[in-house]
């Protein structure tokens, strides 16, 4: 029995052919990625069987993990990949539960390169409005309910769900509030239509029952820094207990994983309580444990913090470094640090939290020595930034742009983001930066970083790419990448200082139609 489908978009339920960094490209416009790059490349069919995906997101395993806990069937909860709902859903079918993540392309990422790319829907966006008509066709069919969760639910407005079919956006963990709502659903009572879920108490955070994408293992949850421009510090900060994450990590070495990737806002504050003081015995004892569980190669996470760099100092992590599996012939690329600005006002005003235990005064300080730590320890992150803040002045970009000048040679991506007012955020009710209020002073951070980014992936491309699962799709990706970082140099050389012309450019690309000139230019990266 199908009672209870989960599911989700088609560039969320693949494995990315093991490079999940991959997952970002999927934020441009359509457009500019040709199908097979898609479809092929970026995000394969996963694993299935008989139709249902053996890892799927983490975030569905979760939601699988609550509801058994509550007394519902393993058995009645399917993975179901969007291409195989047809012959899944049935009379049986009560819920549909979709994940989402950047369904109608408002998050960072997707909103920034749709702006500065031209325009246009991201593959995001498509394919979840692909997802979305399938689902809804058969919701007219089989009257089942849909569910909408994920960190991408606040996207979808009152009237973008109703048109869709959404009956419920759930915002928020799983693990207390969904089964009452999933009850409540099948059995015919009244639901709201926007659902705030309570926070797990510790007791409450279950294990999940089958391998997730990737290698994906969350072992912390929030953040508690209370950045005002953000999702997850509405969640409080606490650490998973290391025997859920070693159960949770075996069930994906077990299904062919051989890296584990460590889901966290801040992973090198794992154990600790406040922000003064790390546990790094706690994070030795995490480390230590997970690889010796037979199998496991390497071992890398998803976020951390300039101040915790600082904080942690550069031998700790040079001896943490040694569990990872990460030294100067395998680097880590990773992970994603938030820089957001170098102005110590906005600091103050929006991110006060980041920077503990130091100031807004400090922030350029810290972030040039965590920097130099990230070099000497080999780990090559994503570093992000934020312009369009509400209240954000020339002045405050100008002290943006005299921090990348001191960051000069850090091995790192460096990507300015528009500021978008995150739903569950508390600038929730602010504007979206759009690309007409840009200026001289933020065009120059965009063309800085991008030039930064472009030379940083000339270098260290072939390490970028090293967890492609096969050997040819790492050439394709090899070549492919050096190529557009090439282009992308000769562009901004050419184009520099004149946005305008760049955007009229750009609007015009549209690579999803086969061409002559198009097969071209691929067989010529291929064989380059």
């Amino acid at each position: 029995m199908n009672r209870i489908i989960l599911t989700a978009d088609e560039t969320l339920m693949t494995e990315y052919g093991g490079a999940s960094f991959l997952g970002f490209i999927l934020c441009a416009p359509r457009r500019v990625l040709p199908n097979f790059l898609v479809k092929y490349i970026i995000c394969p069919r996963p694993r299935m069987k008989n139709g249902e995906v053996l890892a799927p997101p983490y975030s569905l395993r979760k939601v699988e993990a609550s509801l058994v806990h509550s007394g519902y069937n393993k058995s009645d909860i399917k993975f179901i990949h969007p291409s195989k709902l047809n012959e899944a859903v049935s009379e049986e079918t009560k819920i549909i539960g979709v994940d989402a993540v950047d369904p109608m392309g408002r998050g960072p990422v997707s909103w920034t390169l749709r702006h500065l790319l031209g325009g246009g829907k991201t593959a995001t966006q498509l394919a979840f409005l692909s997802l979305m008509k399938k689902i809804k066709l058969l919701k007219e069919k089989y009257n089942f309910k849909v569910i909408l969760g994920g960190p991408g639910a606040w996207q979808v407005t009152d009237k973008e769900a109703e048109l869709l079919g959404i009956d419920v956006r759930y915002y928020g963990p799983a693990e207390v509030t969904l089964p009452e709502i999933i009850d409540k659903l099948i059995k015919g009572e009244s639901v709201p239509a926007v659902v705030k879920a309570a926070p797990p108490k510790p007791d409450q955070v279950y294990p999940i029952l089958g391998p997730a994408r990737c290698g994906f293992v969350q072992i912390t949850e929030g953040c508690g820094r209370g950045c005002q421009f953000c999702g997850p510090t509405q969640v409080p900060w606490r650490s998973v207990p290391l025997d859920i994450i070693v159960k949770e990590a075996k069930l994906s070495i077990a299904a062919g994983e051989k890296n584990l990737y460590l889901l966290s806002e801040d992973w090198l504050r794992y154990g600790a309580k406040g922000f003064r003081e790390l546990n790094l015995n706690a994070l030795t004892k995490l480390l230590q444990t997970l690889r010796n569980i037979p199998g496991v190669d390497k071992i890398v996470s998803t976020h951390v913090n300039f101040s915790t760099m600082k904080l942690a100092g550069e031998k700790p992590i040079e001896e943490l470094n040694y569990y990872m599996g990460v030294n100067e012939k395998e680097p880590w690329i990773g992970p994603q640090i938030g820089l957001e600005t170098g102005s110590p006002r906005l600091l103050e005003k929006y991110m006060r939290g980041k920077v503990l235990p130091y100031t807004p005064q400090e922030w350029h300080e810290v972030v040039v020595e965590a920097c130099q730590i990230l070099k000497d320890v080999y780990w090559y992150p994503c570093i992000t930034m934020i312009t369009g803040l509400p209240d954000e002045t020339d002045d405050d970009i100008m002290l943006t742009l005299e921090l990348l000048d001191d960051l000069k040679g850090t091995p790192a991506w460096f990507f300015p983001l528009f500021f978008i007012p995150i739903g569950i955020s508390a600038l929730s009710g602010e504007e979206f930066f759009k690309t007409y209020l840009m200026n001289d002073a933020r065009w120059e951070l965009v063309t800085r970083s991008w030039k930064l980014s472009a030379e940083f992936a000339l270098k260290y491309i072939k390490h970028v790419t090293a967890g492609a699962k096969v050997s040819l799709t790492q050439v394709f990706l090899n070549k492919l990448f050096s190529r557009l970082s090439d282009e992308t140099l000769r562009f901004i050389d050419k184009i520099g200082g004149q946005p305008a012309q760049m955007l009229t450019m750009l609007k015009n690309v549209d690579l999803t139609t086969p061409s002559k000139p198009l097969m071209k230019a691929l067989i010529s990266i291929i064989a380059r």
